[in-house]
């Protein structure tokens, strides 16, 4: 259990961290009472809030959408959508700026394209825009 809040913390994923460090509290405390492990737990417990609570964190989104459409892209970008989880500082202009250098031909926005757009058979539309993912309510670290 150790290891995955170190994991979890390593990826930034501080909410399931604290998840199983419920149940490590409830361990030193009930189970195997050892107040030594305990107060590292209480202080990875601490650190967890301080990331989640810190003002980039709550300000930015951690996750980009970015929805290919067209057929001038080859197979694997094709009328596909990525989601990519960012770490630190990355804004979406700096995402789009990267696409647009890979894809120099493309039309990078961050807006999806309209009905008239999607009707040209040309298109080569690439969308890129936050999200936010859809949290799994009843965690279970086991």
């Amino acid at each position: 259990m150790k290891k995955a809040v170190e994991l979890f913390m390593e990826t930034s994923f501080f909410e399931r961290a604290l998840d199983v460090i419920e149940d490590l509290i409830h361990y030193y405390k009930t189970i195997d009472p050892d107040y030594e492990e305990l107060s590292k737990v209480y202080m990875l417990r601490s650190k967890c809030y301080l990331e989640i609570t810190t003002n980039e964190r709550t300000v930015l989104n951690r996750f980009y959408g970015v929805k290919f459409f067209g057929k001038k892209f080859d197979d694997y970008f094709r009328n596909k959508l990525f989601v990519y989880r960012r770490g630190g500082f990355y804004m979406s202009d700096q995402v789009m700026k990267e696409l647009k250098d890979k894809f120099p031909e493309a039309k990078v926005v961050p807006k999806p394209p309209t009905d008239d757009e999607l009707k040209d058979p040309d298109i080569y539309y690439i969308y890129v825009f936050n999200m936010k993912p859809r949290d799994v309510v009843g965690f279970d670290c086991y």
